[in-house]
């Protein structure tokens, strides 16, 4: 409605294995998603003033959205942004028995390639496979990985982060962390914090929606 009322064009869709797309979330990785978005620039064209809007992991593929393509992205606003995910999933969820099961191939079977993650979002625990945690590896942004294909590259638009200060997902105190690496990693780019109080993780209800519509007017 927003977007209507104040001819705003916009573009919504759904990751491959998620909502309304198509595909299995088991047999996906962060290159798929990765592809997923960029298709979806290209279809807006590069004349395009865009700005991207994500939430949790479409957070962190806005921004190396905005690290592959700075000429065509104009700010970026990540909602319970979930950076670097894969990486923190892997180290704060995973047991040592079975990151060394994945640590060596040979002993990696199809039973053991994905282990379940629970979520307070979501009725069943979604899995977490090997593919995912690795091809993660190629995009993380804020931690230092020499596997990482995107780190080298500037981050040159605004970005705002809005999270929640109950966000039970992602602790508002790893938005601050993400966002002083990045600062580190990007002097002099534009990142700032918007710490709602109250906020869940999905950050849905009227005031939230309103702090995020008061964001999105700082660009337009």
């Amino acid at each position: 409605r927003y977007c209507y009322n104040n001819d705003v064009s916009f573009l919504c869709f759904d990751y491959r294995g998620h909502g309304q797309s198509s595909g299995h979330f088991i047999d996906c990785t962060m290159h798929d998603w990765v592809t997923d978005a960029s298709d979806m620039l290209d279809y807006v064209g590069q004349d395009s003033n865009v700005i991207l809007i994500g939430s949790s992991l479409g957070a962190w593929i806005s921004l190396v959205l905005a690290m592959q393509r700075p000429d065509e992205i104009t700010a970026v606003i990540g909602i319970g942004s979930a950076i670097d995910f894969t990486s923190d999933t892997y180290n704060a969820k995973l047991t040592d028995q079975q990151r060394k099961m994945w640590e060596n191939p040979v002993q990696t079977s199809s039973t053991s390639n994905a282990f379940e993650i629970s979520s307070p979002y979501l009725d069943n625990a979604y899995p977490f496979t090997r593919e995912l945690y690795q091809s993660g590896n190629d995009y993380l942004i804020c931690q230092d990985n020499q596997l990482s294909k995107i780190a080298h590259r500037d981050l040159r638009c605004p970005v705002r982060f809005l999270h929640g200060d109950e966000d039970d997902v992602i602790p508002y105190t790893k938005i601050y962390d993400a966002a002083y690496a990045l600062q580190s990693k990007h002097s002099g780019t534009d990142i700032a914090i918007k710490l709602i109080k109250g906020g869940d993780h999905r950050l849905s209800n009227a005031d939230d929606i309103s702090s995020l519509l008061d964001t999105l007017n700082e660009f337009l």
